[in-house]
């Protein structure tokens, strides 16, 4: 089981001293090297960012603990822009659109639209539910794999003692305890959203904020952070920035990998 000042719950609350002292003593355990410790804001939700030199790499802290994870559709309305873009409207929410449209379906169908949505949103995510995690160091930014394969990208993680996310732990990185359908809020960022997607999270991570570049996890079989291949609703492509997004092959795309050091 992770201290408390390592678990979802007591990191956030911890000051910047007290923050420094933790990971000062993750780097003495792990050798590696604190570079800095800030409190940080990101959302309306504040906490400590860690830091650390790992081989010449920047990791940033995640903590760990039992941590809520998944998204619950039921609670989710979506926009005029969304619905138009859920209903195949590829020019709803593009940045050429205007940015005050007519709704685009009769009032009478509309409950039977969302519904559609929000049962398209469940299959598309993964289910509320509280997971037991171990904190982690996790790489601020993804690299690119190369023609490297899943299992020699492992072998030379693990000779490094490292190793890539389980699902459970990037989607927690991603997320950083929101419950929302993104780390920032329920809408994505438009002429009334301020929010940049690709700034580093509230854990310090630049994570999931490119629709197009999967990254490797422990199984083979599933990439996350990445929208289907090819064209599409401009909504459904952003959904690549939803943690709980599940569900898009990584075709013949580039893949990336986020290394992780358990600590």
């Amino acid at each position: 089981m992770a201290p408390h000042e390592l678990t979802a719950a007591g990191w956030p609350a911890l000051d910047v001293p007290a923050a420094r002292r933790v990971a000062e003593d993750v780097a003495a355990r792990h050798g590696v090297g604190v570079r800095e410790v800030f409190r940080y804001t990101y959302a309306g939700r504040g906490a400590p960012v860690a830091v650390f030199d790992v081989a010449g790499r920047d990791f940033a802290l995640v903590p760990g603990g039992p941590v809520p994870l998944g998204f619950d559709e039921r609670g989710w309305t979506p926009s005029e822009e969304e619905m138009a873009s859920f209903l195949g409207d590829e020019d709803a929410l593009s940045p050429a659109a205007e940015p005050v449209r007519s709704t685009p379906y009769e009032p009478e169908f509309a409950d039977a639209d969302l519904t559609e949505i929000r049962a398209r949103l469940a299959r598309r995510t993964t289910r509320p539910r509280v997971v037991e995690l171990p904190p982690l160091l996790v790489a601020v930014e993804a690299v690119a794999a190369g023609s490297r394969g899943h299992a020699e990208v492992a072998a030379e993680l693990a000779a490094l003692g490292q190793r890539l996310p389980a699902a459970d732990e990037w989607e927690h990185a991603a997320a950083c305890g929101a419950r929302s359908l993104f780390p920032w809020g329920d809408r994505f960022p438009s002429s009334a959203n301020t929010v940049d997607p690709s700034v580093p999270n509230l854990f310090g991570l630049r994570i999931a904020h490119h629709p197009d570049e999967p990254e490797l996890t422990t199984d083979p079989t599933l990439t996350l952070g990445a929208c289907a291949p090819g064209e599409g609703p401009w909504f459904e492509a952003r959904l690549a920035h939803a943690p709980a997004f599940r569900g898009a092959p990584a075709g013949n795309r580039p893949l990336f990998i986020r290394a992780v050091l358990p600590i």
